[in-house]
């Protein structure tokens, strides 16, 4: 107990050193010295603070005052949003078939969904997810490209999947409420 009373005591006591010791002269981030210490002395340089290097750092040169903006991806943007709207279309096919403009929504549901899946495939990176099936495809030995050909079915495949469920869903619920409505008038 006392040996750690003594150590203690000790580090306090050269603590108060130790700082004196490191922060002796200038601050170094205010005027932009750089210190290092050798066995025989201390040796400190000057260095000039260069704005080039913070602009290159950012990608501003000087010549360029302005900002270039970038369009946006609306792919990108109904990529983010993709449930919502599933979820309208959904919506959006259960009035057209209330109103009796679109008597079989399959057909209508079946070629949009594949539209975009295609349209999203030509897009998507060139490996699918990893997911069990392609790992357990890959650690079989089946050839790579054919796995990940595979693996790009697969993907559209459950999303198709997903996509269906959620439109269903949608179509569902307006399609009951019209019916609730209906009933209580």
């Amino acid at each position: 107990m006392e040996r750690r009373q003594r150590r203690k005591a000790r580090v306090l006591a050269n603590g108060e050193a130790r700082i004196q010791s490191l922060f002796t002269g200038s601050s170094p981030v205010s005027d932009h010295t750089v210190t290092s210490t050798t066995e025989a002395s201390e040796v400190t340089t000057k260095v000039p603070f260069d704005d080039t290097k913070v602009s290159k750092f950012f990608g501003v040169s000087e010549a360029d005052d302005e900002i270039t903006c970038v369009p946006p991806n609306y792919a990108e943007k109904i990529e983010a949003l993709h449930l919502q709207v599933v979820s309208f279309i959904g919506a959006i096919f259960a009035l057209l078939n209330i109103t009796g403009v679109i008597t079989t929504i399959v057909p209508t549901w079946l070629t949009v969904i594949l539209v975009y899946h295609l349209c999203r495939l030509t897009q998507s990176e060139k490996f699918p997810k990893h997911g069990y099936a392609v790992n357990f495809l890959l650690a079989g030995g089946i050839d790579e490209r054919l796995v990940r050909y595979g693996g790009f079915v697969l993907d559209a495949g459950t999303a198709a999947l997903i996509d269906s469920i959620v439109m269903t869903f949608s179509f569902v619920v307006v399609t009951t409420a019209y019916r609730v409505v209906l009933f209580f008038i």
